[in-house]
């Protein structure tokens, strides 16, 4: 019979896996678009510059300048929130929680109980992760 306290374990693991998945797919995505942005913009910086109309030269370096300024307050938000850091972090918790996952649904196939140590086992080790994350997005957060 399992324990109450696996179980709660084991619902808890779900849960939390659920989470990370949707907020390392949050990250992928916001990376991925800030990294793209700015590589767009700055190819349509050196357009513009490129572009030699004498009717509208002044428009053009204004339109520069505005492309500059996009490219620096985008790179601004992406240093700060580190989506890639982040994406990466909680890509590697979601892999050492299947690897938890894993080794309890490996453990209870076994042909004994799971003892109350073991089980404390599990729960400090998935608590080790969560902590791992949480220092990796605090310090992204304190640069």
């Amino acid at each position: 019979m399992e324990s109450e306290q696996l179980k709660f374990l084991k619902e808890q693991i779900d849960r939390r896996i659920t989470r990370i998945n949707s907020s390392r797919l949050y990250y992928r995505r916001v990376a991925f678009w800030t990294y793209l942005s700015i590589t767009i913009l700055a190819a349509m910086s050196t357009i513009v510059l490129g572009l030699n109309f004498e009717i509208i030269k002044d428009i053009l370096r204004i339109i520069a300048l505005v492309i500059s300024g996009c490219i620096t307050v985008i790179s601004a938000y992406n240093t700060f929130f580190d989506n890639k850091g982040m994406w990466i972090a909680y890509n590697d918790a979601l892999n050492e929680i299947y690897k938890l996952k894993f080794a309890i649904e490996f453990r209870e196939k076994q042909d004994y109980e799971i003892d109350q140590i073991t089980i404390e086992q599990f729960k400090l080790q998935y608590q080790n992760i969560l902590d791992e994350l949480n220092d990796v997005w605090t310090r992204s957060k304190s640069i």
